[in-house]
């Protein structure tokens, strides 16, 4: 082909191309106007409130959203002041475990991780937390309500405090950080929980045994606590930590001392593996505008309409 035939076959296809490109307006949108007729009626629908009873509240693994347990205090503008109190077991990994002659108990932790649930106060503050043991027994065959309580020892055995952002809590929530707390606990406890270990008693290979001398414990808010935070129970060992630690100490053969721990768990894996834990819940409403709401199932007409889409704090 002749360098003149080439150029026209260039200026042939420049020609094309821009002609492809050229935008045709007329082709957007609906060329004969909106295919849609959009019609719409208001309807009055009745409403009214209702007292329901308690929720379920203990940590079953057949329901997710129950892998939490709740602690803290808030005021709220609707609804008056609101208490939220945990109660959990905690039961040994290993019924069986290998501990030196020698050994010596160091120190006894509970770790709590947070799920960044919180409910509440948005300012940054400080969550108090405080550890006391149950004086009840908690049993998997029982049912546990958010009106359900257990006694506890009025004297704590140890007390922490961590300092939550709601804001940075919610960012949180989807990504891989990890918050955990963790609180030393009463030597004369641990020392009484070392003591079992190191003597391989039957109290620490039969849960039924270990859960009628070292029944739990109770977790409190003080009153200066402007929200509710959730805490999981749960340990995998990468993103959810919490768990009881014991500590002890013992030499090597070689003169060194060395420190090892036992821990154990506080979630209930199933009804025959794990520990078991509840959320209690107290709501004052006595000073909201829901005070006259006192009879369960009666239909109560507020100025404002209230509903609960989740299983987290109960109104």
């Amino acid at each position: 082909m002749s360098l003149w035939g080439r150029g026209l076959g260039v200026i042939a296809l420049l020609i094309l191309l821009l002609i492809s490109c050229e935008e045709d307006t007329s082709v957007l949108g609906f060329i004969k106007g909106n295919k849609f007729q959009v019609r719409y009626v208001e309807i009055d629908v009745p409403t009214s409130v209702m007292l329901a009873d308690s929720l379920f509240a203990y940590n079953t693994p057949d329901v997710p959203e129950s892998k939490r347990i709740l602690v803290g205090n808030y005021l709220d503008d609707q609804f008056g002041p609101m208490r939220a109190l945990a109660f959990t077991q905690f039961r040994p990994y290993n019924t069986a475990p290998s501990i030196p002659v020698d050994a010596v108990f160091d120190s006894l932790y509970i770790t709590l991780t947070f799920d960044h649930y919180t409910y509440g106060s948005l300012t940054p503050s400080i969550n108090f937390f405080n550890i006391h043991e149950l004086t009840d027994t908690l049993y998997t065959s029982n049912l546990y309500y958010t009106n359900s309580t257990s006694s506890y020892d009025p004297s704590p055995l140890g007390s922490g405090f961590y300092a939550i952002d709601p804001l940075l809590f919610k960012e949180n929530q989807d990504s891989s950080r990890i918050d955990t707390l963790r609180i030393g606990l009463s030597r004369t406890y641990g020392a009484k929980l070392f003591k079992y270990a190191k003597d391989s008693s039957e109290v620490i290979s039969n849960f039924q045994l270990f859960s009628e001398v070292f029944r739990g414990f109770a977790i409190l808010p003080e009153t200066t606590d402007d929200r509710i935070v959730g805490i999981t129970p749960e340990n995998n060992l990468s993103s959810k930590w919490s768990r009881v630690s014991m500590y002890y100490t013992f030499d090597d053969g070689t003169g060194q001392i060395r420190r090892s721990r036992i821990d154990f768990t506080i979630y209930l894996v199933d009804n025959v593996t794990g520990a078991l834990g509840y959320t209690n819940f107290t709501v004052d409403r006595s000073t909201s505008i829901l005070a006259p709401m006192t009879v369960p199932y009666e239909e109560f007409l507020p100025p404002m309409i209230f509903a609960m889409s989740s299983r987290e704090v109960p109104l």
